[in-house]
């Protein structure tokens, strides 16, 4: 497996980041195992599947929410997110941030 394989996978994770995903659903889409799947992304990205799902759905917020002013629920909805409340403590937990913190914090640096 090599950059090709993380390739598709992202590119599958984003296609269908607003989607219900897991490491099943990617599996099947890719026509192999589950086990399969989650051995190639560990030694490809470093984490398990569902890590680099909501790795994933945290870089696409993350540019949301700098590029937009979209309210954080909406934001949570786009990238798979049905619990906003949720969404905003996976995010705190990835980028030590809350997403509105976020966005005050570095949404200044887009237009400097």
């Amino acid at each position: 497996m090599n950059q090709e394989f993380v390739n598709r996978v992202s590119g599958l994770i984003e296609a269908n980041i607003d989607e219900k995903l897991n490491g099943d659903f990617l599996a099947k889409k890719l026509n192999i195992s589950r086990m399969s799947l989650h051995r190639y992304i560990k030694i490809k990205v470093g984490m398990n599947a569902e890590s680099y799902i909501n790795h994933i759905r945290i870089e696409k917020a993350k540019s949301f929410l700098l590029s937009s002013q979209l309210k954080v629920k909406i934001i949570a909805l786009k990238v798979g997110y049905q619990n906003s409340s949720y969404f905003s403590k996976v995010f705190k937990k990835m980028t030590n941030y809350t997403p509105k913190e976020y966005r005050q914090k570095f949404q200044g640096y887009l237009y400097k």
